[in-house]
């Protein structure tokens, strides 16, 4: 139903796009920055070992790698907090606007609301109509059963066992 009332309000839907892409963006670029993490260790581990067997054999140190991920790391972590200041000023103008315009909304939400409880009532009465219809057979022979009992043992003369099942 909100999300009815947010495309009917242009600003309110540019305002919920933004946020949204704003925290699909930050979550890619935390994962960038923990996959960064995780190569920036190894990358460490492999140059020191490099390094290691480069000095026991008394060739020549390789240049290491760790400093340009780390650099990769420091600017992924970076975009990662731009973005985050970013979506908590996106988060306050959408507060803004809601906070501005909240009589609208609620007023369209409250009218979504009449409508869709009218949509239901009217689905509930028919409902309840083909329940009754459905419940009408049983409560037939209850009354047949209450206006008509069946007849006493001594009012049972000349009647006739059932020869399937042996009742009066």
């Amino acid at each position: 139903m909100f999300d009815q009332i947010i495309e009917s309000l242009p600003e309110l839907r540019k305002l919920e796009t933004t946020v949204s892409d704003l925290e699909r963006q930050h979550a890619e670029a935390s994962a960038r920055g923990q996959g960064l993490v995780l190569k920036v260790q190894q990358a460490r581990e492999d140059d020191l070992n490099r390094e290691a067997l480069a000095l026991n054999s008394g060739r020549k140190v390789p240049n290491a790698t760790e400093p340009a991920l780390a650099e990769q790391l420091a600017d992924a972590g970076r975009d990662a907090e731009v973005l985050a200041r970013r979506l908590a000023l996106a988060n306050g103008d959408r507060a803004r606007y809601l906070s501005e315009h909240h009589g609208e909304i609620l007023a369209r939400l409250e009218a979504a609301h009449a409508l869709e409880g009218e949509r239901v009532a009217a689905a509930a009465s028919e409902a309840l109509a083909a329940l009754a219809a459905y419940h009408g057979a049983e409560d037939a022979a209850r009354n047949l059963q209450r206006l008509h009992p069946a007849p006493s043992p001594e009012n049972r003369a000349g009647l006739k066992a059932c020869r399937w099942c042996g009742a009066l």
